[in-house]
Formats: structure tokens, sequence, C-alpha cells
């Protein structure tokens, strides 16, 4: 959100975090110019399991899903804690918070990439640009609803609704950073 306010100064900038801590820490540094919402993006509205990572380094592994052996070989592991949380479509939290309209969105739902994009319901073909990360291995078990997104199904399902991928980075071995546009904007 900092960096994009340095790209974009004069951009209205959202910042939604699911995780409970997470959200409590950006809210002692968050500047005026960013509004911050403490919830999971889904395609339903109601409220769901959350998996917070409890990890000196990385608590952005916090999941809808629980994670793997994978995530917790790799990061400085020390447990689960299984929670409830709200969650929300985000065309139901554009209409609650009368914004007008998704320009970018950056979107990092560790594995829950296409119940998310789902949620935006028809404001997804109005967005000009996703960022997003994607698993490229196994990084969490399904749950009783979901499957973890992949690489593979996200680029089936955004390019069946439009978008393009114009940059894949991939800086670890089960994870890529993607970047999609729309074709309407190109």
């Amino acid at each position: 959100s900092f960096e994009l306010h340095s790209v974009y100064p004069k951009a209205k900038i959202y910042a939604i975090e699911a995780n409970i801590k997470s959200y409590q820490e950006c809210l002692k540094i968050k500047p005026n110019y960013i509004k911050l919402f403490n919830f999971a993006s889904l395609d339903y509205n109601g409220e769901v399991s959350f998996f917070n990572v409890k990890q000196t380094d990385n608590k952005g592994a916090s999941s809808i899903f629980e994670p793997t052996e994978m995530v917790v070989g790799v990061d400085l592991f020390n447990g689960l804690e299984k929670v409830i949380i709200p969650c929300k479509r985000i065309d139901t939290w554009v209409k609650e918070n009368k914004i007008d309209k998704i320009d970018l969105a950056w979107v990092d739902v560790q594995g829950a990439e296409i119940p998310t994009f789902m949620g935006f319901g028809e404001l997804l073909q109005n967005v000009k640009v996703i960022a997003t990360e994607v698993a490229t291995g196994s990084l969490y078990y399904p749950n009783k609803k979901y499957l973890p997104t992949n690489y593979q199904q996200l680029k089936e399902f955004m390019e069946k609704n439009n978008f393009q991928e114009i940059s894949y980075d991939q800086p670890w071995q089960l994870e890529a950073d993607i970047c999609y546009v729309n074709r309407r904007f190109i």
C-alpha cells in the first residue's frame, strides 16, 4: 500500500487484512491515505475458519487453508491457531463503502484466489489490472468448501474472464507473482 501510494499519490487505497494480529499491527502504522478493513475476501458473506500461522518471520502464510509441510518447513513455524473470522464478497464490500470502481487489485490470499475473484462478481469485468500470488506447488490442504488455487487453475479462470497474463515471476519454487491486465483496457 505504501508503494502504491508512492506511485499513485492521488489514488484511493483500501487494504483488506484477514489476520486479526496483522490487522492490528497495520492499524498502528496506517497513514491517513489508506483505509483498512478486517475480513477475508471470498465468494460469500458470512464467516470462515482461518488458520493464523504462528511464525516469527511470515504471518502472511495465514490462510483459510491449513498449511502443508512445505509451508511449515520453509518458515520459522511455531504452530497454528484456528479461528473463525468474518468473510465478505468484494462486490458487497464495494457497495457498503460506496466505492465506484477498482482499477488495480493486489491480491495475496494464500490459495483463495479463485473464490476471491468470484466474489468480485460483475465488478471483475471492469478491474484494469490484477497482481496476485499463486501457488505452483502444494502449500495448503483443501478444506470442506474449496481446493487451494494453483497456477494453472488461476490462468484458466483469468483467461475465461478476459484477463491476459503480462508478467510471471517465481521468486520461490512453490509460489509465483503474476500480473494480469483486462483485455478491455489494452
